[in-house]
């Protein structure tokens, strides 16, 4: 069994007992929140999403309005609360926490512009977006 050694930033949420070695981290939300908010406050994108999480959103010629992009975006903002639920640091400004896609297209998350060793995964179907992060635990 590899360790993986955490930044400095991570270091305290790993000290927390956990079952089996994990901490996670999940959240769901409706696209149409994320949408509705987003039609009524356009600036809220630059607030909630880093550009590249904006462009990502769009690649594949998707229309910035359209109800793809506003899957992805919504899947993005889930996984932005799964993290805070997994560090428990509700401080972090919206764009501390971002989703890029990695060379194969799976999500990679950053912290503070920096690859975090947490595990992400997002979805959406429908009306339904959702992420849920995982960081291993150092076992004693």
């Amino acid at each position: 069994m590899t360790t993986t050694l955490l930044p400095t930033e991570l270091s305290d949420v790993v000290t927390t007992p956990t079952l089996a070695g994990v901490r996670v981290g999940c959240d769901v939300v409706r696209v149409e929140r994320v949408a509705a908010l987003l039609r009524r406050r356009p600036s809220a994108a630059v607030v909630l999403f880093t550009d590249a999480e904006r462009a990502d959103a769009v690649r594949d010629h998707v229309a910035h309005d359209s109800p793809e992009a506003m899957r992805r975006l919504a899947a993005r903002f889930a996984a932005k609360e799964a993290v805070v639920k997994l560090l428990g640091r509700p401080s972090l400004a919206w764009t501390d926490v971002e989703v890029r896609s990695g060379s194969d297209g799976a999500p990679v998350l950053h912290v503070h512009g920096e690859p975090a060793p947490i595990a992400v995964s997002l979805s959406h179907d429908g009306e339904v977006a959702m992420a849920m992060v995982a960081v291993r635990t150092p076992q004693p």
